[in-house]
This record gives structure tokens, sequence and C-alpha cells, in this order.
């Protein structure tokens, strides 16, 4: 009887171990450059060509096998503003093309961005129209929020 209680603790131990360690798994220098890929591939195809920096990346083996990833996206923009923006995502291991997270919305803020920058355009060309008295060299908008 003991025999049996033994073997089946010994079984289910085991049992448990192969799953657990089945469920980690040592991230390579392929791992990142497939994940980047999947990531800048989802980014160009609405339209945006800045700098991707993954900061974290780690693999589970539940149902599908999936990266989790965090990574930075970043671009200058006009005048060389640089605007970071962070996503968390996860990419099934197949990489499919529908596994990216807020790439739409980031295109957007840079849209906004643009917009902006043509009204800047047009109320400078309009203040030196008006000669003020005062040499204007440059006028640009400030923001209402800090970047941290």
């Amino acid at each position: 009887m003991k025999k049996k209680i033994n073997r089946c603790l010994l079984s289910f131990l085991i049992l448990f171990l192969a799953l657990f360690l089945t469920g980690f798994r040592k991230m390579k220098t392929s791992d990142y450059n497939k994940v980047r890929g999947v990531i800048v591939e989802n980014s160009n195809k609405v339209g945006l060509h800045g700098k991707v920096t993954i900061t974290k990346l780690y693999w589970t083996a539940l149902e599908i096998p999936t990266y989790h990833v965090t990574y930075t996206y970043s671009e200058k923009t006009y005048f060389d503003q640089k605007v970071v923006l962070e996503q968390n995502t996860a990419i099934h291991e197949k990489g499919s093309s529908d596994s990216y997270g807020n790439v739409p919305e980031y295109k957007e803020s840079f849209l906004k961005q643009k917009s902006v920058q043509k009204v800047e355009k047009k109320t400078e060309k309009q203040l030196k129209k008006q000669k003020l008295g005062l040499p204007i060299s440059s006028f640009s908008f400030l923001s209402n929020f800090n970047h941290a």
C-alpha cells in the first residue's frame, strides 16, 4: 500500500515538474529578432517607421505558445521632438499579423501632431503679416502635459 502511494506521489511530482518546466524558456537573440520583426511589420502597415526597443520579453506555453513583450516605440517628429510610446502586448509564437495592440493609436497620435504643426505654421505666417514690430524667428504651441 505504501509503495502505491509513493508511486502515485512520484508520478504526480514528475508530471507537475514536466508541466512546470515546459512553461519556461530562455529567450535567445532569435526570439528578440522575431518579436521585433512582427512589431516593426505591424507598425509599417499603419505608416509608422520609428525605432522599436524591446524592454521585457518572456514566453508562456499555455494553450497557445505566446510571447509577452513590453516595448517602446519612438519616432522623431517635427522640430526634432522625440515621442516615446510604451506598449505591452502578447504575440503568438507563429507571429500572426493581427497580434498587435494599439499601433493604430500611435498613428493617430502622430497625425494629431502633424495637424498641430500645420496650425503652427499658419499662425506664424499670420503673425509675420501683422508686423507687430517684434522679430518672429520661430513659433510653437506649448504642450499641456509633461513627458515622463
